[in-house]
Formats: structure tokens, sequence, C-alpha cells
């Protein structure tokens, strides 16, 4: 248990976990560690680590590679969003040691991806990697940290949605996802009732679709071939 000088527990663990906590003030700090047996001897080892605090700005839709390379390390990744900017968290290297959080200029959670998986991991129970709009004007921080004091590479890019290309109906697209787990946005203006059908001529297995609607709600997913009648104006979103 930590306490501070005042006698108040400022954080604890038991059997063996980690303490990882941010000091508020200056003061003198006293770690009491008690053993829970009373017929052995029960020995322990402990070390106190300062981690490092990585502050580095997003550039949108480029591939960071980065790690946790020392326990407790936290990386934060800044970029300057606008209410209504839709983006969405790519990963694409995936590290079940790692999580990752969004944290708006207000200081609350937007979005939480933990473990930190990428979208071919998650599609059957995550929506981490669906449209995000952001809630306000200011500077959004991308947290990485690492689980129960873990270390391990991690890579991922920041899709800003509203700078995807736009599509013309009836015109081929033939582009290529370098890395394989990467994803792309496309954008199509359109209007209620009109009739999609997205023909995706590969016969590869690892590729996949969905299509979002002007709200960011799911129309259709993880299909090869989609057709739908849209269900209002505004402009629809293709990931593959």
């Amino acid at each position: 248990i930590l306490y501070d000088s005042g006698n108040q527990e400022v954080a604890s663990s038991y059997t063996g976990d980690y303490i990882e906590v941010v000091l508020d003030a200056d003061d003198t700090y006293i770690l009491a560690i008690e053993g829970d047996r009373e017929d052995i001897p029960v020995e322990y080892s402990f070390e106190i680590i300062t981690p490092d605090e990585l502050s580095t700005p997003i550039v949108f839709n480029t591939l960071i590679e980065n790690g946790i390379s020392e326990k407790g390390e936290q990386d934060r990744f800044t970029f300057t969003g606008q209410q209504g900017q839709r983006i969405s968290l790519d990963v694409v290297n995936r590290s079940f040691n790692t999580s990752a959080q969004l944290i708006g200029p207000s200081g609350n959670t937007i979005l939480t991806n933990s473990p930190f998986l990428s979208v071919g991991d998650v599609w059957w129970y995550r929506n981490d990697f669906n449209p995000i709009s952001l809630p306000e004007d200011g500077t959004y921080q991308l947290l990485i940290d690492g689980f129960n004091g873990t270390t391990d590479d991690y890579s991922f890019q920041l899709i800003d949605i509203d700078a995807a290309t736009t599509l013309e109906v009836g015109s081929a697209i033939s582009e290529t996802l370098d890395p394989g787990k990467t994803f792309k946005f496309y954008q199509l203006a359109a209007q209620e009732g009109d009739r999609l059908y997205l023909d995706v001529n590969t016969s590869s297995s690892a590729l996949y679709s969905n299509i979002y609607g002007p709200g960011n709600q799911l129309i259709g997913s993880f299909q090869l071939e989609q057709e739908h009648v849209l269900p209002e104006d505004g402009t629809y979103y293709i990931l593959v």
C-alpha cells in the first residue's frame, strides 16, 4: 500500500501485482509491504520506476510504428480536431499487452481499444474501428499503455474519414492495401431510396467491406459484395 505523508492511501496492489500511479503533489510517500502467511517466511522484491511519458503529434493517415519499451511507460499522441470531424483508429500491428484510449479536450474518454487489436481480430465482437464523430473542437490525445507493466511493439494510423476519396457511381477502383492489415475509407453522396450494389472484384478471402450511413450507423458489414436500399440522404462511407 502506498500512503502519503498524511497517512492517506494513494494506491495499493495484492499478490505480486503492480502499482502505477500519477502523484499529484510533492510529498514524502510511504510504501508498506505486508505478508499474509503466518506459517512461513514470505520473500519479495520490487523496483521503483519513473517511466518515460512520450508525447508526439499525429499526422492523419500516416502509419506510426512504436513500442512500450519500459514498464509503466505511456505514449501520448496528440492532434487537433474539430467538432463533427469523423475519424477511425486503424490498428496495424496488434498487441494483447497494450491498450489505447482516445481522450477529448475536456478529459472525457471517447474510445477504448483494450487490448490493442486490429479490425480483422475484433470484427465479431468489437466496433472500435467504426467511424467516430468528434464531440468538440480542441486537442485530443491518444494514450497507449501496457497491461500490468508489460512491454510490446505496436503500430497504427489515425484515419481522417472526411478526407476519404469520393466515389463516382460506375467508376472502378483498383488499389492495394499495404500493409495488408490496414483499411481504407471511401465516401459517396446518395439519396434516400437509392439502391447501392457494392461489387468487389477479388477472389481474396482476406478482404471485406463495411458500409456506414451519414450518422456513422452500420448499414452492412463484413461481406465482399453488398446490396442495400439507402435509408436517408447524405454521405455514406465504405470501409475496405
